[in-house]
């Protein structure tokens, strides 16, 4: 999963591994996809992890690693 907030927006993406090729080449291929965007109207650059998740709908799995 790939988690992106900028200029008060945000997305949630889905890669196949964390080395992907982000190539347009590998999008139309289906191997990696958007899951979710919005935008907070805010135009800020920070957001606590809490809110991101909150704004994307997920949760955290038990034992997660975030980096």
């Amino acid at each position: 999963m790939y988690l992106r907030y900028r200029h008060g927006e945000g997305c949630v993406e889905w890669h196949p591994d964390p080395d992907f090729d982000d190539s347009l080449e590998s999008w139309n291929e289906g191997r990696s996809g958007l899951l979710i965007e919005w935008d907070d109207g805010t135009g800020s650059g920070v957001i606590s992890l809490e809110d991101f998740l909150a704004a994307a709908g997920l949760a955290l799995a038990p034992g997660a690693s975030v980096r």
